[in-house]
């Protein structure tokens, strides 16, 4: 769509820090005013919209995407947000490793158990690992445990873990990344390490190495987000 604005600003609200365009609060696609919790994140997204040329651009905007998607979504769909991401505890890509080759599985043991470790000696959260078509079957402590540290999160932050859940393929590499124990770069190289291994042994191709850096991508946004709420 064409700018329809000059000046992007942030300024305190009543219920937080708000992002004006020419002095009108900007509202989500649901009709609610935008507002984060901190004057960082206000001011990053109003640096998104000031950014723009004479059209406006929203997919490259992802920080507004996501303060309004958590804006619209969260507090109505947090339940089953919460059930897909304690789904992942018996799908946990960490725990599942390769039967062959060795090199493959001697990659996942390197890289894979040391989130884990992280895991347990941080939450108390232990993970069983396995190998075969199915993970092995975790306990229900480990499933309380993660049911607790979802719940301690602040609906930004619930979002943000989503996100990068969804994007990783793992809540052990989606916390990890929250709490900053890894690097984005080194949650992509652990989330895709079998298909980089494949990659480093055939080759890559052009649609692999597409979606490859656009995970990177995600991940670096979701790390820079998780930045921001924080600040």
């Amino acid at each position: 769509m064409k700018r329809f604005y000059k000046n992007a600003t942030a300024e305190q609200a009543e219920n937080g820090f708000a992002v004006l365009l020419d002095g009108k609060v900007i509202r989500t696609p649901a009709g609610q005013k935008l507002a984060v919790p901190n004057r960082k994140l206000a001011e990053a997204i109003a640096a998104e919209w000031q950014g723009q040329g004479d059209t406006v651009i929203p997919h490259s905007m992802p920080l507004m995407r996501m303060a309004a998607t958590c804006i619209d979504h969260v507090p109505l769909q947090h339940g089953a947000m919460q059930e897909r991401l304690l789904a992942y505890v018996e799908t946990e890509l960490l725990c599942l490793r390769a039967e062959d080759p060795p090199e493959l599985r001697q990659l996942q043991e390197a890289g894979w158990q040391p989130p884990l470790d992280w895991l347990k000696q941080t939450h108390g959260i232990e993970l069983k690992t396995g190998s075969g078509l199915t993970g092995p079957r975790q306990s229900a402590m480990a499933a309380d445990g993660f049911a607790r540290r979802l719940k301690a999160l602040s609906p930004l932050v619930f979002f943000g873990v989503h996100e990068a859940a969804s994007c990783s393929g793992s809540l052990v590499l989606a916390l990890a990344l929250q709490e900053k124990a890894l690097s984005p770069e080194k949650v992509f190289e652990l989330a895709e390490l079998e298909s980089l291994f494949q990659a480093r042994r055939w080759w890559q191709d052009v649609a692999a190495e597409s979606r490859h850096n656009a995970i990177r991508a995600e991940l670096v946004m979701l790390a820079k987000w998780f930045e921001l709420i924080t600040a």
